[in-house]
């Protein structure tokens, strides 16, 4: 039986958004409080959502006690 690859399967987290790191779809990274997932591979864009990054939990305006 021949093995296939199906790429990345599960996100992998990052911690903190850094500029010069290297991000592949799939890895998530937080930003100003918020969690962002990568569609695709990238550097250097900082994280929105749009082409790039997608929301995964915003943050929120009331500290949790």
């Amino acid at each position: 039986m021949s093995k296939q690859n199906i790429g990345r399967v599960a996100i992998v987290l990052r911690g903190e958004y850094d500029p010069t790191a290297e991000y592949e779809a799939l890895d998530a990274v937080t930003y100003k409080g918020s969690c962002f997932i990568l569609k695709r591979s990238c550097t250097g864009i900082t994280p929105e959502p749009g082409d790039y990054y997608m929301l995964a939990a915003s943050k929120g305006e009331t500290p949790i006690k």
